[in-house]
């Protein structure tokens, strides 16, 4: 699975304006489901968006940043022990230079759309209410369908999604295998310093 196919899912998490109010009294499967289809609907009408580099862009500053949990997705890439360690300043400006390098990749992702469609499964609450898992299936026009989890956590602002998994490949582990050797030699300090330079070289790329 590319992870690029992968990043591309995100944009299918995201809540819809009129849900956010309140979105926690929304199931997250519902919420999953409303959006897929509308999104969906979005892509039909609009054949040209993944031509505009700078529509895309504007989609995911709009759409799908404000519905993804940075803050818990950046806590468990790093790890409890290296989360702890930092500062309140650097955590937070982790978490502000992985969100643009999240960025950067779902706006490259969703260039490759594809015809994608998916299909719900089942979907399950923690016991604590405080995580859900909605199971589908990835439908591709040229592939065979592949299991795929969303991964949500109950926020104060409702449902937020944080992972996605298809096929045993998922946003979390990929990048918490990929920031390893780099925390390793500086902790987060070290992260922020390499993320902040690969997001000045797609800003510099664009001019």
């Amino acid at each position: 699975m590319n992870i690029f196919r992968l990043l591309l899912l995100v944009m299918l998490l995201s809540v819809p304006a009129a849900y956010a109010q309140d979105a926690g009294l929304v199931p997250p499967d519902a919420i999953v489901k409303q959006t897929i289809a509308e999104l969906l609907t979005t892509f039909n009408n609009d054949k040209e968006i993944i031509h505009h580099h700078e529509k895309i862009e504007q989609l995911v500053a709009t759409t799908i940043l404000p519905r993804f949990d940075f803050d818990y997705l950046t806590k468990l890439t790093v790890g409890e022990k290296k989360w702890a360690a930092a500062t309140p300043q650097d955590q937070s400006t982790l978490v502000d230079e992985y969100r643009t390098f999240l960025a950067h990749l779902f706006t490259n992702s969703l260039a490759q759309y594809d015809n994608e469609t998916v299909s719900f499964t089942s979907s399950e609450i923690s016991p604590d209410e405080n995580n859900a898992v909605v199971k589908s299936k990835l439908n591709d026009p040229v592939d065979e369908p592949e299991e795929m989890d969303f991964k949500l956590d109950k926020t104060a602002n409702g449902w937020m999604v944080y992972n996605i998994e298809i096929g045993g490949v998922d946003l979390l582990r990929t990048y918490k295998s990929n920031f390893k050797s780099i925390l390793e030699n500086g902790g987060v300090a070290n992260l922020i310093s390499e993320l902040h330079k690969k997001n000045q070289e797609v800003k510099s790329a664009k001019k």
